[in-house]
């Protein structure tokens, strides 16, 4: 038998054992880079609201 023909279904299933591995570390990724993304954007806000606030004060 030749094992040319199973070669794309190993590959195939090699891709999905890595993949398996590899999908717990990339959802906690996934969610560290969302979580810094909004503190990032929290923080802009914070920062623009305080500006804001100051140019009012200065304004009075």
């Amino acid at each position: 038998m030749d094992t040319t023909e199973w070669a794309p279904v190993g590959a195939v299933l090699a891709a999905l054992f890595m993949l398996y591995k590899m999908a717990p570390a990339m959802l906690r990724a996934t969610k560290m880079l969302v979580r810094e993304y909004y503190n990032v954007k929290v923080e802009v806000e914070v920062g623009r609201q305080r500006a804001l606030s100051k140019r009012a004060q200065l304004d009075e």
